[in-house]
């Protein structure tokens, strides 16, 4: 400011076209003293920057007018800013900070590494736990990859075949219809994890998310039973099964069954035992694989039950499925190691029984009553004993006997599985 002049540079878009007069307090050391007030001719609109300045109340004046602000009232006003600033800043986050807090309780998508015990949360991305202390670098993304191999698919779901990371190979059950929430499932693979028998399928490890539910097996390169007995018969692929490796099977399968019934304090069951289900090891013993999944799957329909062969009379629900109806199952399993047939074998036509509608084990049951028993045995092993009676067939007809025993109508006439075991291993010494 010279001679009660003051120069002052503004912006050019102050410039535009409707010339109103603008009048503001311009604070600082050099109009502080003077408590000045310029007026300046402008033209256009007041700008953004400005938009805090008063019009004035003069009506004969088109002018615009601020009050003068002392060096006082500035620095006061500094204040009130950055306060409010700080108000505004603080909340915010806890806004914020709340909104994340919610979205964390309520994700359906956590890591996938993240993994709880409870039963109220149905998180999508729970690590597969595996049991023995054991961490592989396997997820459900090595499930659904190309090197995955499907093996089948059944009632409760889809198998398959899986590598690991050191190279082993592992049987993958997809599982389907699974009615266990987190912790009765948790708490069902914890109980099966913890049984280790040389004739029962390891479970290696298990998944539970809300849209997957796993179960992972030990694999065996012999296949199960069902493929040994059925496949490719009445071909020139052929390969028969021995009587002796049938006894093996018998011997092993049925001391499986015995661990299972001891685990849980004596109270455990299968609930699902058939050919397919039991599995040949490196020496031809066998195996029993998929224990304890009926408990936490939702029952099979009725017919199933009926049509299958191998279910207890008594069994219309199968999670209810008793260590009785599994003697039961294990009894058709042995007439079907007897006799070649499925028990829902087309080869039980009514040409065979009259046109009466029967099973596998009525149907024997049947043929027995007629003083037929030869006519029930597989003509692999009657032909490997060369049909003259001996040993070979003796040990059949004991083993018939089991097996009938096993698949009696009323509950308390069949056998317990320790019995099983003990008569089995009496027909011959197997090891």
């Amino acid at each position: 400011m010279s001679n009660g002049r003051t120069r002052i540079h503004l912006p050019e878009y102050l410039f535009t076209a409707g010339t109103r007069a603008l009048r503001f307090a311009i604070a600082g050391p050099e109009f502080h003293a003077a408590k000045t007030e310029i007026e300046f001719r402008l033209s256009g609109p007041l700008p953004p920057i400005l938009s805090g300045v008063k019009e004035s109340q003069d009506s004969k004046s088109s002018s615009f007018s601020g009050n003068i602000i002392t060096q006082k009232e500035k620095e006061t006003q500094r204040l009130s800013r950055i306060s409010s600033i700080m108000m505004i800043t603080c909340f915010g986050k806890a806004r914020i900070s709340g909104k994340f807090r919610k979205r964390d309780s309520s994700s359906s998508s956590p890591p996938r590494n993240w993994t709880s015990k409870d039963d109220n949360t149905e998180e999508e991305g729970s690590k597969i736990i595996f049991f023995g202390g054991k961490n592989h670098s396997f997820d459900l993304d090595d499930l659904l990859s190309s090197s995955a191999q499907v093996l089948g698919k059944g009632a409760f779901g889809t198998t398959y075949k899986a590598t690991m990371d050191d190279m082993s190979a592992v049987v993958v059950k997809r599982l389907k219809e699974v009615v266990a929430g987190r912790r009765e499932f948790e708490q069902q693979m914890e109980m099966i994890g913890m049984i280790r028998h040389e004739n029962v399928a390891e479970l290696k490890a298990y998944y539970y998310s809300k849209d997957d539910k796993l179960a992972v097996y030990s694999y065996y390169t012999q296949g199960s039973l069902f493929q040994m007995l059925h496949g490719n018969r009445g071909t020139y692929d052929r390969v028969p099964l021995s009587w002796d490796a049938r006894l093996r099977i018998a011997t092993g399968a049925a001391r499986g069954l015995g661990k299972i019934h001891e685990g849980n304090n004596g109270r455990l069951i299968h609930g699902n035992i058939k050919s397919s289900n039991i599995f040949l090891d490196s020496q031809g013993h066998g195996c029993i694989g998929d224990i304890g999944l009926t408990t936490i799957m939702r029952s099979l329909p009725q017919r199933t039950c009926l049509t299958s062969g191998y279910h207890a009379p008594e069994i219309t629900d199968t999670r209810r499925s008793t260590q009785s109806s599994d003697v039961y199952s294990f009894g058709v399993v042995l007439l079907e190691l007897l006799t070649g047939k499925s028990p829902a074998s087309p080869a039980i036509t009514e040409a065979e029984h009259s046109g009466e509608n029967m099973d596998l084990a009525s149907w024997i049951r049947n043929v027995v009553a007629k003083d037929w028993t030869g006519e029930v045995f597989d003509m692999e092993i009657v032909s490997e004993s060369g049909g003259g009676g001996g040993g070979v067939e003796d040990e059949m007809v004991e083993m018939l006997q089991i097996g009938l025993a096993c698949v009696g109508v009323k509950q308390q006439e069949r056998p317990h599985i320790a019995q099983v075991v003990k008569l089995i291993q009496d027909i011959r010494s197997t090891e």
